[in-house]
């Protein structure tokens, strides 16, 4: 009996009421799907915003570090950088590895060398790292321009610090 009583009620609702079912099926897929619709616009909202955020954070980061290399204070360089940074020697060649070598190498160069940098733009890759483009003017101690042109910084930034730089022409 009961087995006829489902069936009877099954073939009511779609004999008596196929209009009905079938729009309210598709009004509440539609429903459904305007609503996954709107919470993937929310959080891709939220992830844009929590991106340009760091962004900015990173941005002001390395502003401070440009601005910093430029007055020759190392100690508020070395603030901004990872203990375990690893830095490429432009002159030299190689990379300088920690606080201490990265100190030595600034050091070194700036006895021979007159280096002035400026951000001009940035540019997150995919990769997560930030590309710096950057206005170098780089003199000999007499005054005379040894390099003046545009280079990107390419960085890696890790708990708020600048962990590795690249440079590419």
């Amino acid at each position: 009996m009961d087995m006829y009583l489902s069936t009877y009620m099954y073939n009511c609702i779609w004999v008596f009421f196929p209009v009905f079912t079938i729009e309210f099926i598709r009004r509440e897929r539609a429903a459904l799907i305007a609503y996954l619709r709107r919470k993937d616009r929310i959080l891709k909202l939220k992830r844009n915003i929590m991106s340009e955020e760091k962004m900015l954070k990173n941005q002001a980061l390395i502003k401070l570090a440009y601005v910093a290399f430029n007055a020759r204070n190392i100690d508020a360089i070395l603030e901004v950088m990872h203990p375990e940074v690893k830095w490429p020697m432009a002159w030299g060649g190689g990379y300088a590895n920690g606080h201490d070598e990265v100190r030595d190498y600034w050091e070194k160069q700036w006895k021979e060398l007159d280096p002035h940098v400026t951000p001009v733009g940035f540019r997150e890759r995919e990769n997560g790292t930030l590309e710096v483009e950057v206005a170098q003017l780089v003199k000999d101690l007499a005054g005379n321009i040894l390099f003046d042109g545009k280079v990107f910084h390419v960085y890696v930034i890790n708990d708020g610090l600048l962990q590795r730089m690249e440079i590419e022409q």
